[in-house]
């Protein structure tokens, strides 16, 4: 399965891991899965790990769907880790169409030490 969670209530942090190809329908359904898990709080950081990605599958134009249909509230933290510099623009301009709909964004990691101290959770 190229996409999965954990959460972590005790930290009020959703970890999303995303493998090999994914594409939209894979984030989507993904997204709908979580927002309906009773566990989930919107207000919840998320850390999004893809460094098992050997590309998103996914358009730019998605992205910006993605965005305006976040499950998250504006103030959630969110931190995309990668290692392909595709993935960090991609992360780049997902964060992007966040802001633009009022979210305040995605800041990208190589490092998940680093990442999950801009969490506040190391």
């Amino acid at each position: 399965m190229p996409c999965s969670y954990e959460i972590d209530s005790a930290r009020g942090l959703v970890l999303v891991r995303l493998a090999g190809k994914f594409t939209y329908a894979d984030v989507s359904a993904l997204s709908e899965t979580l927002k309906n898990d009773p566990r989930f709080d919107p207000s919840f950081s998320e850390l999004v790990d893809v460094t098992e990605s050997e590309s998103a599958g996914m358009p730019v134009d998605r992205l910006r769907e993605l965005a305006q249909h976040s499950i998250y509230s504006p103030q959630s933290r969110r931190a995309v880790l990668v290692k392909r510099e595709l993935n960090f623009g991609l992360a780049r301009v997902y964060g992007a169409y966040l802001e633009i709909n009022g979210a305040a964004g995605v800041n990208v990691f190589r490092d998940r030490d680093e990442a999950m101290r801009w969490l506040g959770l190391a």
